[in-house]
């Protein structure tokens, strides 16, 4: 058997142990519908990980070595030699994930699927190395707010592409909203890679209990080339079959929008900042400071709307944020002064 599957993220083995655990009773259900058919055991080296520190390394050696102790048991009485051999032949490399070439880690066979899960970092919160290593990743020095996992996805394009190898990742959401979508999918797309089948966004959470999650979508790759008839979306509780889906999740459609530096009309004004706190927070209030506020001064409720972002909505955070027209400005500083008397 020539799959292989190839996790080029820092998992803990989860994904690879699951594949392994899928591929084996899918073999199994085979088996039992084939008389006298001789059974085909499963080998280790079809599974092969790259990460890029020690205690990733070792905890993806535990979990799959385990699963394949288990799965050897189930077809023969195990040895300690048969034990051995199997904590030896476990594939696992530990390099730069962006830096390495994967094809030198695990050759594309075109019978190779890529599974994972890479880290979730904000363009805001990466480090000058990150950076650094996500304009090698991409070629260029301006990476236009894009999320670090990106470089994950562009690099499983590079390695599918024209071959009939396939990927899927779990992977941050805005790498499919705003900004983000021309930078990443332009180039995806020149890779020859087309979206196969993807999940919408649902907030995935470890199991610790009233643990925060965060918001995924899970993305399937392949190329042009052997692209399905029928692809397909899964929205919440609704599966859509369709014959594309763009790089928004949407089905039917590939278009996107790019941001511009213009209006399309001249009868729109001209923008200068999309609806994002500039100030570093000061005008935002959370629900004691706004209640705090309006107990003051009844007048200020006029000048306070609720803000909802990202963080707010996954974690249920009410907070607020001092909306003050141009217009309307001498008459809300009239209030910090009545304030002031009290």
């Amino acid at each position: 058997m020539g799959l292989r599957f190839f996790d080029p993220t820092n998992g803990p083995g989860c994904f690879l142990s699951s594949a392994f655990n899928g591929v084996s009773s899918l073999i199994y259900s085979i088996d039992s519908l084939v008389k006298d058919k001789p059974k085909e055991l499963i080998k280790l080296n079809q599974f092969v990980s790259l990460v890029d520190n020690s205690l990733a390394m070792k905890l993806t050696h535990l979990t799959l070595w385990v699963s394949y102790i288990q799965y050897l048991s189930s077809h023969k009485t195990i040895t300690n030699k048969d034990i051995e051999n199997a904590f030896e032949s476990i594939q696992i490399f530990q390099s730069d994930q962006l830096k390495t070439d994967w094809k030198t880690v695990c050759p594309n066979n075109g019978q190779t699927i890529i599974i994972g899960s890479p880290i979730f970092k904000g363009a805001k919160k990466i480090n000058a190395i990150e950076k650094s290593n996500m304009q090698k990743v991409f070629g260029t020095t301006s990476l236009a707010d894009t999320d670090y996992s990106s470089c994950w996805l562009f690099k499983l394009a590079r390695y599918i592409g024209g071959t009939t190898s396939q990927g899927a990742l779990v992977i941050t959401n805005s790498i499919c909203q705003g900004v983000q979508v021309p930078f990443i999918w332009n180039r995806i797309y020149k890779e020859g890679c087309e979206i196969s089948f993807a999940y919408r966004s649902f907030k995935w959470k470890n199991s610790i209990s009233h643990a925060t999650g965060v918001s995924v979508i899970i993305i399937g790759l392949t190329s042009e080339s052997c692209q399905p008839k029928i692809k397909t979306l899964y929205a919440e509780n609704k599966i859509i079959s369709t014959d594309c889906i763009g790089p928004y999740l949407v089905n039917s459609t590939k278009t996107i929008v790019s941001e511009r530096t213009k209006a399309i009309s001249n009868q729109l004004p001209l923008m200068q900042k999309g609806n994002m706190p500039y100030d570093n927070q000061n005008l935002l209030l959370t629900k004691q400071e706004k209640n705090s506020l309006v107990k003051s001064n009844q007048l200020t409720t006029k000048y306070l709307k609720r803000i909802v972002g990202s963080k707010e909505f996954i974690q249920n955070i009410e907070r607020w944020c001092l909306w003050i027209p141009t217009e309307s400005l001498s008459e809300a500083q009239k209030i910090k002064r009545d304030c002031s008397k009290n």
